[in-house]
């Protein structure tokens, strides 16, 4: 490893019992002139499972197959774990990795697989073997590998990428920028995240806000849960939430007060018949704001609030940001847009002077505004006897949610919700929403639902409420907005009703983009979120909306 890399990139082909990673991760720690960031990706079978290493067992437990992203030390240690054939979690992969740790003895590695392998080095990546005797050679050989000469007779096999032809231009990294500034717009959840991503990389990050303070939109929720969306084909909102919902809950581990910012409680998710109800383990709440204050508590980050962006123009390589008055708010080589919604008018004024990717103004338009009104009050004195016993001890999912006895300035609280409107008419009706959210909380849990009916009835219920941005096919826009090899522009938006299981994902997949690091999901789902994917007609679904 090398201080002259802002990152190094290790694929372990044979992640077994996760022994190889603590060696490497303990070496990256002592070693005085390490890279800034260690990605370390481990290919695992499905069907051989071992006992995970201790420092990151809590949130390796239940794992399934596919891409699972893991962040240590203080987000400075990137662990992927990629569960299933060998073959398949190969071609899934988008990285040019600097070592690769080699199992010989696997009987999956033939003349594709190892192709397949060699697709993922550049030159000079180092292959180090664990099993000498049973290399193919040859075979290692035709995919462009050469056997290093061993510096010491006991030292391991240890091969180098280096092959006799020419690497065409599409074999190099998928991301190249270098580090340097980054302007942030927008400081929620979204932008906050990418901040933070970009700031443990080495980045000066300039994040602005048209609000005095971050998390002034809808990241400002009270309350929110962090739970998984399940589909019966599991879908990509699927897979997304899924490791979505493990990621964030790292940050929350990491940033957060268990208990008072956040609670690894699990959620019971009440499904009706005949599916019958879901209990979701990896799950829980946080309070978004604390999360983006912390996100933004950062050397590297400047926050500038009352800075709505009106403007950028581009000269030699820098992008300055102009406010109401022309003034100027910024200056960075990178922009990421993250302002959900209010990045469309901003994009279609930049159409005429910057060349973006050809369908992002078609698919902007169809972004919808989703307006969602939480309901909230004080718990009763004694929960459980105004609730015949059955004021649930956490938080409970399905045709709404409701998440209880959670610690705040005013007291102990219970929140219910949300609304889910797209008409201003129906938003402006404040007392219809608290009857819809009294609603779905009798459905959902009747005797919660029967022992705050009082308080509904004589209007003592509180509201938060706040506007979400939805694409067109209710998946994120993730990447670059500029076709050319080297794009400067870039963003991160339309989260939803799941920016709590969606961002911290979104912000590490932008990261990889930007890098050329290894991907912290598919590459198939990651075009699927790819800000230059196809428009296409967004399918009809039930699902529950939640802030």
């Amino acid at each position: 490893m090398t201080a002259a890399r802002a990152t190094w990139s290790v694929l372990d082909t044979a992640f077994g019992d996760g022994s190889q990673f603590t060696a490497c991760w303990h070496q990256w720690r002592n070693d005085p002139q390490r890279a800034a960031m260690l990605h370390y990706v481990g290919i695992q079978s499905a069907t051989d499972r071992y006992p995970w290493p201790a420092e990151v067992a809590r949130f390796c437990n239940g794992l399934g197959s596919g891409f699972h992203r893991i962040l240590l030390d203080d987000g400075q240690v990137s662990l992927t774990l990629c569960i299933g054939p060998l073959q398949s979690m190969l071609a899934e992969q988008a990285l040019q990795a600097d070592t690769v740790l080699f199992d010989g003895s696997d009987a999956a590695w033939d003349k594709w697989a190892l192709k397949a392998l060699a697709k993922l080095c550049r030159r000079g990546t180092l292959l180090r073997a664990s099993t000498p005797g049973t290399l193919p050679a040859a075979l290692l050989e035709d995919a462009g590998f050469c056997l290093n000469t061993p510096a010491e007779p006991q030292a391991p096999t240890e091969y180098r990428y280096d092959p006799r032809w020419n690497l065409m231009h599409s074999r190099k990294s998928h991301g190249s920028a270098t580090v340097s500034r980054c302007a942030v717009i927008g400081a929620g959840m979204a932008g906050a995240s990418v901040a933070h991503v970009l700031a443990l990389r080495g980045w000066a990050v300039s994040v602005l806000d048209a609000c005095a303070e971050p998390a002034g939109g809808a990241s400002g929720l009270p309350v929110g849960l962090v739970v998984p969306h399940v589909s019966v084909d599991d879908s990509p909102r699927s897979r997304m939430s899924r490791n979505g919902t493990r990621l964030m809950l790292l940050h929350a581990q990491r940033l957060l007060v268990e208990g008072l910012d956040w609670g690894h409680t699990g959620v019971m998710e009440h499904r009706g018949a005949p599916e019958g109800d879901l209990w979701h383990p990896m799950a829980g709440w946080i309070k978004p704001a604390r999360l983006v204050q912390e996100w933004l508590r950062h050397p590297a980050i400047a926050f500038v609030g009352n800075a709505p962006v009106r403007q950028l123009t581009h000269n030699e390589g820098v992008w300055t940001l102009h406010g109401d008055q022309g003034q100027l708010l910024a200056q960075a080589e990178h922009v990421v847009f993250a302002n959900a919604y209010g990045c469309r008018e901003l994009l279609h004024s930049m159409a005429s002077t910057v060349e973006l990717e050809g369908d992002v103004l078609a698919k902007s338009d169809t972004w919808q505004e989703l307006h969602g009104l939480l309901s909230y009050g004080m718990c009763p004195a004694d929960p459980q006897r105004a609730a015949n016993g059955m004021w649930p001890t956490g938080p409970v999912n399905g045709d709404g949610s409701f998440v209880p006895n959670i610690h705040t300035l005013q007291g102990l609280l219970w929140f219910a919700g949300s609304t889910f409107e797209t008409q201003t008419a129906q938003v402006a009706d404040i007392a219809e929403q608290h009857r819809a959210n009294h609603a779905r909380l009798a459905s959902l849990l009747p005797e919660v639902g029967a022992a705050l009916a009082p308080d509904f009835a004589a209007g003592t219920v509180q509201a938060w409420s706040a506007t979400r941005c939805a694409t067109h096919d209710r998946l994120p826009l993730v990447g670059p907005l500029q076709t050319n090899a080297t794009p400067s522009l870039w963003i991160n938006a339309g989260m939803g009703s799941r920016g709590l299981s969606f961002s911290a994902l979104c912000a590490e997949l932008l990261a990889s983009q930007m890098h050329g690091e290894p991907l912290p999901v598919e590459a198939q789902l990651a075009r699927g979120l790819d800000s230059m994917r196809a428009r296409r007609q967004r399918r009809t679904t039930t699902e529950t909306q939640t802030f």
